[in-house]
């Protein structure tokens, strides 16, 4: 074995010392963290590495310059042909595909035909790994080349071009930015926002959110996909089983409210629960006392993520309103652990201000005050007893209903001629 050892990958770097790891570097967008043993600090991105991101970005855009102006030519378009009363939905970031399954399903059962354009990763992840191929398409979608599809006259045979996502381009371009450069009709143009408070968007597309949230002091149409395929709806478990589902920042969960009381539960001598994590666990350290109970399962692709909710029971949301971060989940964006809990019927444990506002309450969810009685909650939820807990799903069930319903709903609003197309 080597005395000294490096890792490194995209962003990152480790170093480990007989095996052990004891130096950790990692680049973010503005900053670098470092991890020394158990220190931990955050230096100031260097000057050189910031440059070479800046030229990078203007590299990218020269190319795709080029690439628009010599290669619009048909036969570089993704589909051969287009078959009327079709809808082209377009994710090019490494997120958010998850969404996709259900706006498809939703087209599809307007009526519509469905192409759809992934990232080259999402569509490794495979998103639709449980969707009944009826009436789509998808193929991948390098960033670069969007504007040389949109600008292509094919593009003109789509009913609506829809943005999966208001930011493109991993985060560096906005959905709106494409739209105004290509000559197609606004209204048929149709994006997701994700992110009012950074959209200048100032057109006549239609803008959709996932929540009931306010853009510009309009009321944007609610479309809320909770459709993921063929799914398994299963009882509870009688060990019970806990899920998280993505990164465990403190400015999007509240992770050591979730360690505080799973030790507490183990030292009242109550183990009979499992706490599974779908993400990367970092540089996250797990009490000693209570490592049989949580495990990180990494990144995993859609078919793996959907097979482990499926082996749960309960949505851990770890919104906290004492977290400043955590008030966006309220009154901007949606997390996406709530589309999962209603799409796979399985109950959410959250905060009541955050349930509140989604629907949530004691009839499908188990509901806390506040981070207090936090505890309280997990313990109620493994000692349920499987007909409480279907009784849950069943009413999980019946808002799945009014939520499709009432997305179809708003979808046909700004699609008039709907019916008359089908």
């Amino acid at each position: 074995m080597k005395i000294f050892s490096f890792k490194a990958q995209q962003d990152r770097l480790t170093v480990f010392f007989c095996g052990l790891p004891i130096y950790y570097k990692r680049y973010l967008d503005n900053s670098v963290r470092h991890r020394f043993l158990f220190l931990k600090w955050e230096s100031p991105l260097p000057y050189e590495i910031f440059k070479l991101n800046e030229l990078k970005d203007k590299i990218e855009k020269i190319v795709a310059s080029k690439t628009r102006d010599n290669q619009k030519e048909e036969k570089n378009f993704p589909f051969e042909t287009i078959p009327d009363n079709t809808v082209l939905l377009i994710e090019t970031n490494n997120f958010h595909s998850e969404l996709l399954p259900g706006i498809a399903r939703y087209f599809v059962d307007l009526g519509y035909n469905v192409d759809i354009l992934l990232s080259y990763y999402e569509s490794k992840l495979n998103p639709f790994s449980r969707y009944l191929f009826r009436k789509i398409r998808i193929k991948t979608i390098e960033s670069g080349k969007i504007l040389e599809i949109l600008d292509s006259k094919k593009i003109k045979k789509y009913s609506f071009i829809y943005f999966n996502s208001d930011k493109v381009n991993y985060q560096k371009s906005f959905a709106t930015d494409y739209f105004s450069k290509i000559d197609y009709p606004e209204n048929r143009k149709i994006f997701m926002l994700h992110h009012p408070d950074a959209s200048s968007y100032q057109g006549e597309g239609h803008v959709c959110m996932l929540g009931d949230f306010t853009f510009k002091g309009r009321k944007p149409f609610i479309v809320t996909p909770t459709y993921f395929g063929n799914i398994k709806i299963n009882p509870k478990n009688n060990k019970t089983r806990f899920i998280v589902i993505g990164n465990v920042d403190q400015k999007r969960k509240n992770f050591s409210l979730l360690l505080k009381s799973a030790e507490e539960l183990v030292n009242e001598n109550k183990k009979d629960f499992e706490i599974v994590v779908v993400s990367r666990q970092g540089d996250i350290s797990i009490p000693p006392s209570i490592s049989e109970q949580v495990r990180f399962l990494g990144k995993l692709s859609y078919e793996e993520m959907y097979s482990e909710i499926e082996k749960s029971d309960f949505f851990l949301a770890l919104l906290d309103t004492s977290i400043p971060e955590h008030e966006r989940y309220a009154s901007k964006g949606i997390s996406g652990t709530f589309l999962l809990s209603w799409g796979f019927r399985k109950p959410c444990i959250i905060e009541e201000y955050f349930a509140a506002k989604y629907n949530f309450d004691i009839n499908n969810s188990v509901i806390y005050k506040n981070s207090a009685s936090f505890t309280d909650s997990l313990r109620s939820a493994i000692e349920m007893d499987r007909r409480r807990y279907l009784d849950m799903q069943m009413s999980l069930s019946e808002n799945v209903m009014k939520i499709a319903e009432k997305s179809i709903e708003n979808l046909e609003n700004f699609i008039p001629d709907l019916r008359s197309k089908k």
